[in-house]
């Protein structure tokens, strides 16, 4: 199995334990056909960068490039991508010339905690925050250097009313959200964190939501999100890939559209 969701120190939100050297231990020690890097971004050359983001550059992020230069693992891929933010209107917090750095970009449309930033402020009711997640899917996918939607659907920070959320988005809609990201090619993330820490109900929630991406013809990766070690451990890849089996998705090892990143 890949993992194309992993961040460093160089993320402010990282644990301790997530200097680069841990993880390249553990992946010599494991069989990661592709590894990718994404640790959070916003563009100095885009306007309306959070001060929680701000220092988050493309030289600050970029520098774990440097970091890599001469490593080598037989049998792994290594990939500098990044996970940048989109806080609707059009703004996405990075330009298309400076993607080019990077060997993939993930796009999230559900980072709903940041209020007054991604979430307008003070929308907290179940209607507006479905729409709102709807919404920045659709947006996201025309979104041309996104390579991929990180943790799809996933609230984050409204964990404890992810079931009452979820189930709330009538099938249809799901369909016209990932029918256009299978004809934007736009890749689905399994979410490792997010499938082990949704509680029962959301979970099953997110197989009907994973079907449908199936049934539209939409392509995956998987994304550990981890921010430390401990959210790189074996368990959360079997379990991503029992929720995997479930759903009836076959998980490539090379992400379609990544082989010769």
């Amino acid at each position: 199995m890949h993992d194309l969701h992993i961040h460093t120190n160089l993320s402010s939100c990282a644990r301790p334990d997530s200097e680069p050297a841990g993880y390249l231990a553990e992946i010599r020690r494991r069989s990661f056909p592709v590894i990718g890097f994404a640790d959070h971004l916003w563009d100095a050359d885009v306007p309306g960068a959070s001060d929680w983001y701000r220092p988050q550059d493309i030289p600050h992020v970029l520098s774990l490039r440097r970091e890599l230069a001469d490593v080598t693992i037989p049998g792994t891929r290594l990939l500098v991508g990044c996970e940048t933010e989109y806080i609707g209107n059009g703004v996405v917090g990075l330009t298309p010339e400076h993607a080019a750095l990077f060997d993939f970009v993930l796009v999230p449309a559900s980072h709903i905690h940041m209020e007054g930033f991604v979430r307008p402020e003070g929308m907290t009711r179940s209607d507006e925050l479905r729409k709102l997640l709807v919404d920045r899917f659709l947006e996201v996918c025309e979104i041309d250097f996104a390579f991929g939607i990180a943790h799809p659907f996933v609230p984050v920070g409204f964990y404890n009313r992810a079931e009452e959320l979820l189930a709330g988005i009538p099938d249809p809609l799901f369909e016209e959200c990932f029918r256009a990201a299978a004809e934007k090619r736009k890749s689905i993330e399994l979410n490792l964190s997010a499938i082990t820490r949704l509680p029962a109900g959301a979970l099953r929630e997110y197989e009907r939501i994973m079907i449908i991406a199936r049934e539209c013809g939409c392509r995956f990766h998987v994304g550990s999100d981890a921010h430390g070690l401990g959210g790189f451990g074996e368990e959360l890849f079997r379990a991503g890939g029992e929720f995997a089996l479930r759903c009836g998705i076959a998980l490539p090892d090379k992400p379609a559209g990544l082989e010769g990143a």
